[in-house]
């Protein structure tokens, strides 16, 4: 369902503290994130947090698996027709509720993330804009994203990198150039580590979809997640649960179509679930807020969802009915008129002949 009209509270002010960063590494797949030789950091980063396969979106590009990502649905198909040419999304997201919350955004991506949430963010740098060589645009990104945390200013902060891919297509895996590429974005989670503190922060890396031998993509993904009250552990993940991690760390609530799994043991159970759990129940108009019931929540409306299709086919079978009628009734006449004309030329021919 599209997002309701919500008031924006005023942007926060001062030091930002208990900041979220995300960083897309463009076709990251699970020979990637879990391959210590060639991202050696973030295999450090995998042993000491949550972290796993993740399954991407079925369309298998990165507009539709950024939408399944920030919206915890799957999305529809024809958005990976329309892979290059985002258009602005009207449904709940999770970066556009943290700028509804008041958190200063900051966003450095190609055109996709930019124009699939323009009203979400301070800053918005695309690098095809900055007219930026290929090769010089993920190092633009790096310091971007590096310069953003050390000055405290951004409360979200988003980090599209696109070599990787563009060297998993053009070099294929092995390559010089391909280990060059996702060394770059492992050196750079490797900076980030270092200087966020996981007591407040969090950080979330995650491809947004995989890739073969041939550089071509599938939907063997990854993600590793670090932050307060994290477990440590390998969780494989649906990429529609990704929103539920951002959700626990930032206190979003699900949104009403969200299509992933309740993570429960992604986090400790202490008071930080406790209200994550109110607030949830709160959203989906639940009078209790255990596990069990929103555990039946999410069941009922994945089940909703289901049966949605047959009821809309149900709804218009008065319609189909109708127009059956009309039809057989434009079918009836016509072959009444047909028979009567037939009558007159047989006649016609009777009467020449007699």
């Amino acid at each position: 369902s599209d997002a309701p009209v919500v008031e924006k509270s005023p942007l926060k002010s001062g030091p930002a503290t208990e900041r979220v960063v995300v960083v897309i590494i463009d076709s990251m797949g699970e020979r990637n994130g879990n391959d210590p030789q060639l991202m050696p950091k973030l295999a450090t980063l995998n042993q000491n947090t949550l972290s796993g396969p993740q399954e991407s979106c079925v369309a298998n590009f990165t507009l539709p698996c950024l939408l399944t990502t920030f919206e915890g649905r799957e999305s529809p198909f024809l958005k990976a027709l329309d892979n290059f040419s985002a258009s602005a999304s009207t449904h709940p997201n999770w970066i556009q509720s943290m700028r509804n919350k008041g958190s200063r955004i900051a966003i450095v991506s190609d055109h996709t993330l930019l124009q699939l949430y323009p009203q979400s963010f301070v800053i918005g740098e695309n690098y095809e804009a900055l007219k930026l060589p290929q090769d010089q645009r993920d190092k633009h990104a790096f310091e971007r994203g590096l310069n953003w945390v050390k000055n405290r200013e951004h409360d979200v902060i988003i980090v599209h990198v696109v070599g990787t891919d563009k060297a998993s297509h053009r070099y294929h895996p092995g390559t010089p150039e391909y280990r060059k590429a996702f060394g770059d974005a492992d050196e750079f989670v490797g900076q980030l580590t270092n200087l966020l503190d996981f007591k407040k922060d969090s950080l979330l890396v995650l491809g947004d979809h995989g890739h073969d031998d041939g550089g071509h993509h599938n939907r063997k993904a990854w993600y590793a997640m670090a932050g307060p009250h994290v477990t440590r552990q390998e969780l494989k993940v649906n990429q529609s649960s990704l929103f539920y991690l951002l959700s626990r760390v930032t206190g979003v609530p699900l949104p009403p179509e969200y299509e992933g799994s309740l993570l429960w043991t992604a986090f400790n159970d202490n008071e930080s679930e406790s209200s994550w759990r109110t607030t949830q129940a709160k959203a989906w108009d639940l009078q209790e807020d255990s596990r069990e019931t929103l555990n039946q929540e999410r069941e009922r409306r994945a089940e909703e969802r289901t049966q949605r299709p047959l009821k809309n086919a149900l709804n218009f079978l008065p319609w189909w009915l109708n127009l059956a009628f009309i039809l057989s009734a434009l079918t009836r006449l016509f072959q009444s008129k047909i028979e009567l004309q037939k009558g007159f030329l047989r006649g016609q021919i009777l009467w020449m002949t007699a």
